[in-house]
């Protein structure tokens, strides 16, 4: 039977003259269509609308040929006009079966054809597993493989439903015509690649039909995902979620419409309609958004896997992704958020018929959603596979324990199937890029054992060697440690790791530690000198000349005046500008910046501007006048992102001269920048503000340097009287 739609005055026509005719329509719920998949060896229910009191009558059957018996079953609609209905539990079928829905009142059965019975996975969490197919460049050629019609698709509204209360109405994605569809180039393109691998690799090896119900919105945390009554027994966890002062109780049109995302919608607007239908396991890759929280987190994901199994009633398997690394975490100050998170997701393996997919190899420098999806899926199917046989190599090693001895740190590994092995690694720098494609990809050859690191009682990790000394065991030590007293591994928001099992699975980060997590807003600690005090070259002299030797401007709108010996310059039309030195620092050469600014005005923006590539790319640190705010910004086409916020000790006030430096250097290993700001009071010899930040992600110092103005004017509301910029 063909699925159609029946839109506006044509449906309206049609359900009134059933109406008059003296019944309702007959309906089933929005999952039942052709080409549907219905779970294996356990109680299928079969539910949906009619006339209360009608007898609905449920027959599945062989479409053809000997075999399985077809089943019959009966309900009676109640007050509510709600039918269900119980199918025996059946074996795995590749053989279509037909489905027919009679009332006794309505002379229109409804028909399924195509139908399946198998697996039906439950493909849940936020943006690496809602991101479809065609979002991917690197995934074309991918896309035109996936043909296997023993493998269905589902998908709810993309993006998902947000509900105050709960909900038993399934609102499907129009993508896939609002019905089950068989995997296909067409279909993958608009469905979760983590999925469409997962079930491509999944059905040869499981060797049964697999449905996967695309259930997903980016960017979400785990609380959207809790039953309310879970987290208001939890107020010591949860109760930052459910006090009405978080910011995701009040809907945005850009991101957040009609509250989707406020604590519990999700659960109740998307998984709810979900629970009758029955599936065998879900897999979710989610954490990215909670990794802040990563502390709270191994409570909370395991209340989402068991109000979610309490909610279908059985302890179905749940499969979980551990974060990809990825660099550029603005938020985090420490570069090991993540590593912490991935720690936490570990956590749900305490619960039964929990598995865990590591990728640490699977991620990319500068973007969150990696390219490189095949493994992930293909790890979580072994997972899936191993269920049923577990001869399956799905798990990857997990450290079992640590010995100190020597000066050197024995590491014993489980899951290392026929021994443990070094492999070259390669992730990319730049997104949108095929994995291998990117000419600064990060890259470890197999020949090197990376992502150790020790320490003594100190506290204070070293990069480490390490070696294996058997099938199982790993040797670490470093000559900066005589005394180690932990030893960590894949230890970083992106890590570079490279320990295998002999079957391709990459190690899980650990840490043999109990050290306190820290404060991941925490500014670091830098020494000044870190940054070096020699420079070779001076591109800006002392003191601006009057022809402005040297100097250019940013924009044509920029002027430029002399007030009492002192530069000054303002913008009359625009956002921000900036009067640029000509000559540039070398990418990843240190570099400083210092000026003198006296304020004129208060409540208005002005610094310094640095690593000036072009005009759509620079980066920036300035203060309001009047205020005791400071921000380091990276502009990228004109668009500011806040990198940090700071505070001075004294609000910058009118007619006082402030000297502001910024001293950067390349981060290691990863190139990007570090930097260390000043505020002071030369005056008065007096440091207002100090502070530090490395740019994750932002790419490595250099550029040209000079004078910014954030505010728009007819007049200069600061003036300059000096500016150095010393490059190495």
């Amino acid at each position: 039977m063909k699925n159609f739609w029946i839109t506006g005055s044509v449906a309206g026509f049609v359900f009134g003259a059933l109406v008059c005719c003296g019944y309702a329509e007959l309906t089933l719920d929005p999952l039942f269509t052709s080409k549907m998949v219905l779970q294996r060896n356990r109680p299928v229910a079969v539910y949906g609308t009619a006339n209360a009191g009608d007898t609905v009558t449920v027959e599945f059957a062989p479409v053809s040929g000997p075999g399985q018996a077809g089943q019959v079953k009966t309900a009676v609609a109640d007050s509510s006009r709600h039918w269900k209905v119980f199918l025996d539990p059946m074996p795995a079928s590749t053989k279509p079966w037909k489905m027919t829905i009679r009332s006794s009142t309505d002379p229109l059965p409804q028909e399924f054809d195509d139908v399946l019975v198998g697996d039906v996975w439950l493909c849940a969490g936020q943006s690496n597993m809602a991101s479809v197919m065609k979002n991917y460049p690197a995934l074309k050629d991918d896309i035109r493989e996936m043909n296997n019609g023993l493998v269905r698709l589902f998908k709810t509204k993309h993006e998902g439903v947000g509900c105050a209360e709960l909900s038993d109405v399934v609102v499907p994605g129009a993508a896939l015509r609002g019905s089950w569809q068989a995997l296909s180039p067409e279909f993958a393109a608009e469905f979760s690649a983590t999925a469409c691998f997962f079930g491509r690799a999944l059905q040869p090896q499981a060797g049964v039909p697999v449905g996967l119900l695309y259930a997903n919105r980016g960017g979400t945390q785990v609380n959207m995902w809790l039953p309310l009554d879970v987290m208001q027994r939890k107020p010591e966890l949860y109760g930052r979620f459910l006090d009405r002062s978080w910011p995701e109780w009040t809907p945005r049109p850009q991101g957040n419409p009609g509250a989707v995302r406020a604590p519990s919608y999700l659960y109740n607007g998307t998984i709810h309609p979900l629970i009758r239908y029955a599936i065998r396991g879900a897999i979710w890759y989610q954490g990215e958004s909670d990794a802040m929280f990563a502390g709270d987190y191994p409570a909370m994901i395991k209340d989402l896997i068991g109000s979610w199994r309490e909610a279908w009633g059985y302890e179905f398997p749940f499969l979980c992704v551990q974060l990809a690394p990825y660099g550029a975490v603005v938020w985090d100050n420490s570069g090991e958020s993540w590593a912490w998170q991935r720690e936490a997701q570990m956590a749900a393996l305490d619960l039964p018929k929990t598995e865990l997919a590591v990728i640490t190899d699977a991620g990319e420098f500068k973007d969150i959603h990696p390219q490189n999806k095949r493994p992930v899926g293909e790890r979580l199917a072994l997972l899936a596979a191993s269920l049923d046989d577990p001869s399956v190599p799905a798990r990857s090693p997990v450290m079992q324990s640590v010995r100190f001895q020597q000066g050197k740190a024995g590491v014993t590994f489980s899951n290392t199937e026929d021994g443990l092995e070094v492999r070259r690694l390669s992730m990319n720098r730049n997104e949108r890029m095929r994995p291998g494609d990117d000419p600064e990809a990060f890259v470890v050859p197999a020949d090197v054992l990376s992502g150790f690191e020790i320490c003594g009682k100190d506290r204070h990790f070293k990069r480490a060697q390490a070696v294996l000394t058997g099938p199982d065991t790993v040797c670490v030590w470093s000559d900066e440690v005589p005394s180690p007293v932990a030893v960590r591994y894949g230890w970083a928001n992106f890590p570079l790791c490279n320990l295998y099992n002999s079957v391709g699975l990459p190690a899980s980060p650990f840490r043999s530690d109990s050290f306190e997590m820290p404060d991941f807003s925490a500014m670091p600690d830098f020494e000044e000198s870190a940054f070096g005090s020699q420079y070779s070259k001076q591109l800006v002299g002392d003191h601006f000349d009057e022809t402005l030797s040297g100097w250019r401007k940013s924009s044509p709108d920029l002027r430029v005046e002399q007030l009492d010996g002192r530069l000054g310059i303002y913008l009359p039309n625009g956002k921000n500008e900036s009067l640029l030195s000509t000559g540039q620092a070398d990418s990843g050469k240190r570099f400083r910046v210092q000026t003198d600014l006296k304020v004129l005005s208060p409540r208005v923006w002005g610094g310094v501007v640095f690593n000036c590539t072009s005009p759509n790319d620079y980066y920036v640190f300035r203060f309001c006048s009047g205020t005791v705010q400071a921000q380091f910004i990276h502009y990228i086409n004109k668009s500011p992102r806040v990198l940090q916020s700071f505070e001075s000790s004294k609000p910058f006030a009118a007619n006082t001269v402030y000297r502001m430096e910024v001293l950067a250097r390349p981060n290691d290993p990863y190139g990007d920048g570090a930097y260390l700001f000043k505020v002071i009071n030369p005056a008065a010899q007096e440091t207002l503000l100090r502070g530090a930040r490395i740019d994750f992600g932002g790419g490595m110092p250099g550029g040209a340097a000079g004078c910014y103005i954030g505010t728009p004017s007819t007049r200069s509301f600061f003036t300059y009287d000096h500016f150095i910029f010393d490059v190495e």
